[in-house]
């Protein structure tokens, strides 16, 4: 498959995406991967948690 018939592909795809409400289940995904999702790179703890600075007490906490 060209470029050009990978470019089509994708597009229907998310076309298809989108009208199944894509959107939908995308920021489910996105909600889920930011906020409950433990990251092994950021100490096994969200991304969320982490921007907010709560890395030290969650590890401490994890400790004890």
């Amino acid at each position: 498959m060209g470029f050009k018939g990978m470019a089509e592909s994708s597009t229907a795809w998310l076309q298809t995406m989108v009208a199944c409400g894509g959107k939908r289940i995308t920021g489910n995904f996105i909600e889920y991967y930011n906020t409950t999702r433990l990251h092994s790179a950021i100490g096994f703890i969200a991304p969320k948690d982490r921007l907010e600075g709560r890395q030290d007490a969650i590890h401490k906490a994890r400790d004890k």
